[in-house]
């Protein structure tokens, strides 16, 4: 889980972004 680590938050905010632009499409 080491890459949950490094990269857990920005892929996490990256994906919650994403998915907040197609709700609001």
């Amino acid at each position: 889980h080491a890459k949950d680590v490094v990269f857990g938050g920005e892929a996490r905010a990256r994906m919650v972004e994403g998915v907040n632009i197609l709700a609001n499409a």
